[in-house]
């Protein structure tokens, strides 16, 4: 057997055989969003494209084992008149067997995206639900306003059930880097469920045997660092990496496994040497100090 195979067999089990273990033994994949290329339109928009993968992060995508029925909707932290979020239906695409969407915003919004698949065994079902914040940075010109479908709703409308959620706050960054701390949450049917596991999937962490694993505290809450990272302080100022955040929930027989993709940025300052930026600074001012003095000897009566 490929030794990369037995790995990702391994890390499956290690994930969810904890729990649950028999049911778990049907299919010990979920789903996620994954983060593809992006790209200016010609009048200015900005288009990103979103993968749905099934399997797990980061490298067992399945291509045959999908999910039954994949359905997706997506907000711009838009409210109805009773406060609640309006969400508009998403159009999932597919190509040699991959499932993506494409998203695209004349000017600059933040964006919240659900993808959610059913796998169905005989009695027993799964429920997968994947989400993801970002913002897009269109600078169309003229008075061009995002294109959304006439149909707009709340999650059931749609067919979404949010029933196991992972929050995350900030919710909204348009900058979200290492080494600043998010706070994760966990809630079934919006009660927070206190000494719960979520596993952390960091997409440069090699060893796929030991993905950080954390309690929910009495509150139903994690504080979350995401530590610095070397391979992407090695990349360009702009770099970032995925990390995915996983829980699972079973009630009878149903599963329910959530996942939620942050997209992380290298540290705006972590890499800067501080000592030899305040050194330099310090030799600058001792000159142009020098440089003064002088010019003014030079032109005093």
């Amino acid at each position: 057997m490929d030794k990369k195979l037995l790995v990702i067999i391994i890390l499956s089990g290690y994930l969810f055989g904890a729990e649950n273990t028999v049911l778990f033994s049907l299919d010990n994949n979920y789903l996620w969003i994954e983060f593809g290329e992006h790209y200016k339109e010609a009048d200015g928009s900005v288009t990103l494209e979103l993968h749905i993968c099934y399997g797990t992060f980061p490298d067992n995508k399945s291509k045959v084992f999908l999910p039954d029925e994949v359905k997706g909707v997506y907000t711009m932290n838009e409210k109805d008149a009773n406060g609640k979020p309006v969400f508009f239906p998403l159009k999932i695409m597919k190509e040699n067997d991959k499932l993506f969407i494409r998203i695209t915003s004349p000017k600059t919004n933040p964006f919240t995206v659900l993808i959610q698949g059913e796998k169905n065994y005989g009695k027993q079902r799964k429920i997968c639900l994947g989400e993801t914040t970002f913002f897009l940075f269109g600078s169309s010109s003229g008075n061009k306003k995002q294109i959304e479908p006439e149909l707009s709703g709340d999650l059931p409308d749609f067919g979404i059930v949010r029933h196991l959620q992972i929050d995350i706050a900030p919710y909204y960054s348009y900058w979200r880097q290492v080494d600043t701390p998010v706070t994760i949450g966990i809630s079934c049917d919006n009660q927070k469920l206190k000494n719960k596991r979520v596993f952390i999937v960091d997409e440069n962490n090699e060893d796929f045997l030991n993905p950080t694993i954390k309690q929910t505290d009495e509150s139903g809450e994690i504080l979350y660092i995401p530590p610095d990272d070397i391979k992407l302080r090695q990349k360009g100022t702009t770099a970032y990496k995925q990390t995915v955040i996983i829980a699972k929930e079973q009630e009878e027989n149903t599963i329910f496994i959530s996942s939620f993709t942050l997209l992380l940025h290298r540290s705006r300052f972590k890499h800067y040497n501080f000592i030899f930026g305040v050194i330099i600074f310090f030799s600058l001012f001792v000159i142009f100090s020098v440089f003064i003095i002088i010019k003014r000897k030079r032109f005093a009566f």
